[in-house]
């Protein structure tokens, strides 16, 4: 069961990273900068699985899963489902920022 807990943690925390964090862009743009390229073009350049959340959850599920010695059928499928919601995952941590701004925007309504 902790398998199904850490492969959900590592999705979500990769889903933060590469598509909450703005933390892509940024190293895309280190690279970019590197290649004497222009580095406000980062969305010209694709760095799969790196760039891409369904992509890096996938591989890093799969990885888990080879290094704690415990790769079954159910758990790699469970790896491919979770790694296709990743977006929507993403989505949700948007959503709950979202949520708590409009709660702090409430409280200080009221608090005035």
């Amino acid at each position: 069961m902790i398998n199904y807990l850490n492969i959900l943690l590592i999705t979500i925390i990769i889903c933060f990273i590469v598509d909450c964090s703005g933390f892509t862009n940024t190293w895309k743009g280190f690279i970019l900068k590197l290649m004497k390229l222009d580095k406000n073009k980062t969305d010209a350049i694709s760095l799969k699985p790196f760039d891409c959340s369904l992509c890096l959850s996938f591989w890093s599920s799969i990885i888990y899963l080879i290094i704690t010695n415990s790769f079954s059928l159910i758990l790699f499928a469970y790896s491919c489902i979770i790694a296709l919601i990743s977006s929507n995952i993403s989505e949700f941590l948007f959503w709950i920022k979202d949520f708590l701004v409009t709660i702090q925007n409430l409280l200080r309504k009221i608090t005035k």
